[in-house]
């Protein structure tokens, strides 16, 4: 009985270590913040190479536009191609903005009333990194949400400094997507003690 109790609880919880699904979106770089009717200058990445993205890319080293300057250097270029050609979003923070960016990102991946979900971030040189998506699998309620067609990709995680999702997120992952099973498990011990009593 207690063999088959353990194997129960091993296959669960290695089914609950499954990775999580995200229908990422497409990648894009952030070159300026909100400049009144002139909106945020974006470069999109459309998943290219890298040497498309550093050719798309070197008009911004001194570009003028209504709010300022946008001034790129060889080193900013190669960081931003860096991150879209390998699926991730970038945007232009300091150090102290990018520690409040990734604790914010690990809340928000222990957050189980939400599907938002950041597979990874990372910080280079005064440009963040980060893969996002609202339509992830971290939850069984996730997995069974009404979907938009994924229109983005995936993500080659080289760099990140997420932290591992807590133990105790795990559990109770485990717990809300597995209940059915604990429910089994219980119902099997309280049979066991059932049919032991009237021994």
């Amino acid at each position: 009985m207690k063999e088959i109790l353990t194997i129960v609880m091993i296959i669960s919880f290695l089914i609950s270590l499954s990775p999580v699904y995200a229908c990422v979106s497409m990648p894009e770089a952030k070159l300026t913040e909100e400049c009144s009717n002139y909106g945020t200058i974006y470069v999109p990445s459309n998943f290219e190479n890298k040497t498309t993205i550093i050719e798309r890319l070197q008009q911004y080293k001194n570009y003028n536009y209504p709010c300022g300057t946008i001034s790129l250097t060889d080193n900013d270029v190669e960081i931003i191609a860096d991150f879209l050609s390998n699926g991730y979003s970038v945007l232009k923070q300091t150090q102290e903005e990018y520690q409040s960016f990734l604790k914010n990102a690990n809340e928000v991946n222990n957050n189980l009333s939400t599907c938002d979900y950041y597979s990874a971030v990372a910080y280079r040189d005064g440009w963040v990194g980060y893969s996002f998506s609202d339509e992830s699998d971290k939850t069984q309620a996730c997995v069974q949400a009404p979907r938009r067609l994924c229109g983005g990709g995936s993500i080659n995680v080289l760099w990140n400094d997420l932290s591992p999702i807590s133990m105790t997120t795990s559990i109770l992952v485990s717990l809300l997507n597995y209940w059915w099973l604990f429910i089994i498990v219980i119902i099997i011990v309280l049979i066991g003690i059932i049919y032991k009593s009237k021994k």
